[in-house]
């Protein structure tokens, strides 16, 4: 059996996203920017599209830190959900949940 292709995109554009639909995220990482820190969190979007997404900054490095090792380590699962752009702040909506 042929290696199933899966193809990886670097989000940009939102409208490849369902809203109100989970998506289960596979892998998280941080990327530190001079005193900015942001997220990188890796979705499954369906059986052959890894998506990874730039998510906004986060403060608290320290849930930053327990998320991310949550994620990877697989001791918790968690959902993205896209919940469209707010037009009064300009900003894509997006809920992070555990997977029960």
């Amino acid at each position: 059996m042929p290696a199933a292709i899966i193809s990886v995109i670097a989000i940009n554009d939102m409208n490849i996203l369902e809203i109100n639909r989970p998506y289960p995220i596979i892998w998280a990482s941080r990327i530190v920017q001079c005193t900015l820190s942001t997220f990188l969190l890796t979705i499954l979007r369906d059986v052959n599209h890894i998506v990874k997404m730039y998510m906004p900054v986060i403060c608290d490095t320290n849930v930053e830190d327990n998320l991310i090792l949550s994620i990877n380590t697989l001791s918790e699962k968690y959902n993205l959900t896209y919940k469209g752009r707010s037009e009064e702040e300009l900003v894509h909506k997006f809920h992070l949940e555990p997977v029960s």
